[in-house]
């Protein structure tokens, strides 16, 4: 994966929040941390995130037909 600055400062903290959460780690080429490559990794390291069940309730629907 190839991190490219195509966003806002403010977003790409974000964004690379998001990647970091699943366990990738990035070299970056900045201090900003705007540009930088994924190193490798098989996909059996990618951390399970589940924080999303947080925001999220599961309602039952009823079936109409």
């Amino acid at each position: 994966m190839i991190v490219v600055d195509i966003h806002a400062h403010s977003k790409k903290s974000r964004r690379n929040w998001f990647y970091e959460q699943f366990g990738l780690v990035f070299d970056y080429t900045d201090p900003e941390h705007r540009e930088g490559r994924s190193r490798p990794m098989l996909a059996g390291a990618l951390v399970k995130v589940e924080t999303w069940k947080q925001n999220i309730t599961e309602h039952r629907m009823l079936d109409t037909y």
